[in-house]
């Protein structure tokens, strides 16, 4: 599907079906089996809600602390409603992009229905992003997996 500035659906072509897989040694494309298709819709505009509530499977939330979701959460619940649908049949995705991310916020976003939490890990090197991803995982995954 694609969005254009005005906030109109309209349906385009199906994409081919590929796989993409990354090794130690690069990425690589290949063809594979279909699969259903899941629609992940990004924003918070009115038209980008709506979007979630007709046609996706998922919203993305961008730059968001827990503080900062309930109008942007009940928005999305209005825009579901009107469709009849609820917040328990999409997933919601939220980034905190350069914001911290500590066990109680994890706790808050949890409270707040959010089903999948991106990180940022910034690293130029592959020794800089190991470092990175271990203390994401000892200062944020194992604290919120033991609260």
């Amino acid at each position: 599907m694609h969005a254009d500035r005005s906030g109109s659906d309209r349906r385009v072509g199906a994409p081919r079906a590929s796989c993409t897989t990354f090794r130690r040694a690069g990425c690589t494309r290949s063809r594979c089996r279909p699969r259903t298709r899941r629609s992940l819709v990004g924003g918070e505009s009115d038209a980008a809600l709506r979007r979630v509530a007709r046609h996706g499977d998922g919203w993305f939330s961008f730059d968001r602390v827990p503080a900062d979701l309930p109008e942007a959460l009940a928005r999305l619940d209005a825009a579901l409603d009107a469709e009849g649908r609820k917040r328990g049949d999409v997933t919601v995705t939220v980034s905190p992009y350069f914001k911290p991310v500590g066990p109680a916020e994890i706790a808050g976003y949890a409270e707040l229905g959010v089903d999948r939490l991106v990180v940022v890990a910034l690293a130029f090197d592959h020794d800089s992003m190991h470092q990175q991803l271990d203390a994401l995982v000892a200062g944020v995954l194992e604290p919120a997996r033991a609260g």
